[in-house]
């Protein structure tokens, strides 16, 4: 009798240490869960700056190339500016 209590008494501690060792499993489980989809955020996150960069960088170097053009028309405009201003000094001698 005292060997069957003590076999039941080992499968019950044998089935508990089975549940606490699901339930760690289980909680670990949830956390490597929670994990993935904070490192699936993260990257979305990563790529849609990458993509912001980059649409940034083709602005930058549109409005560069805008800038540069405006300022060669803008020297265009300062030289005819000054010479006409000869042409009017010129016509003011005379």
């Amino acid at each position: 009798m005292n060997q069957w209590q003590s076999g039941t008494t080992l499968l019950h501690q044998r089935d508990e240490d089975i549940r606490a060792a699901l339930d760690e499993v289980g909680g670990l489980r949830s956390q490597g869960k929670q994990r993935m989809r904070d490192l699936e955020e993260q990257k979305t996150f990563y790529e849609n700056e990458r993509k912001n960069n980059k649409e940034m960088e083709r602005e930058v170097e549109k409005l560069s190339k805008d800038i540069r053009d405006t300022s060669g028309a803008v020297r265009d405009m300062e030289t005819s500016i000054s010479e006409l201003d000869g042409q009017v000094s010129d016509r003011d001698y005379l």
